[in-house]
């Protein structure tokens, strides 16, 4: 009995004194007892060292850019259009410039010019107004410029007052 207890003791000097490292028993009992450890821990260290990872190790992550498409819009050009007519009391000549949305019309006329008028060829007074027996004039009509306009001068010749039709189709 006194060779067993002799051997035991021999065989736990040697695991003590060098054979078991003292890392490895300090280990043993950090993960035993890591839940205590870390609350400890926490009381004596920042706790902002404890935070989760915002991307997660081992992935790694696209940024996703936006990326924004400027469409230049269409700026369409105007469009000139001439229209002339003679008649026995005066020649007219107008110029439309159709700018897609508004247009307007020059009026030139052989003789002074004392109203006007602009309608649908159904009839339709568009606009009208007063030129105080001008020769050359314009006009600002804010809506689109249709093909079926007649354009009515009062021109004064001869001490009277006539119409004047001009067709701007």
């Amino acid at each position: 009995m006194k060779s067993f207890f002799f051997s035991f003791l021999l065989i736990l000097i040697f695991v003590r004194s060098g054979f078991c490292d003292e890392d490895l028993e300090f280990k043993t009992l950090f993960q035993k007892d890591s839940w205590a450890f870390e609350q400890l821990a926490r009381q004596y260290v920042d706790p902002s060292l404890f935070a989760p990872p915002l991307v997660p190790v081992g992935r790694t992550h696209k940024k996703k850019t936006a990326t924004l498409s400027v469409t230049t819009p269409v700026v369409l050009s105007p469009v000139v259009h001439k229209f002339s007519s003679e008649n026995a009391w005066c020649s007219i000549k107008a110029t439309v410039t159709d700018k897609h949305g508004n247009f307007n019309v020059n009026i030139q006329s052989g003789a002074a010019v004392v109203g006007w008028e602009l309608n649908t060829d159904k009839k339709v007074l568009l606009k009208s107004g007063d030129a105080n027996q001008m020769y050359v004039f314009g006009v600002d009509i804010n809506q689109n410029f249709t093909n079926n306009l007649v354009l009515t001068l009062y021109v004064i010749k001869d001490g009277q007052t006539n119409p004047v039709f001009l067709n701007l189709f």
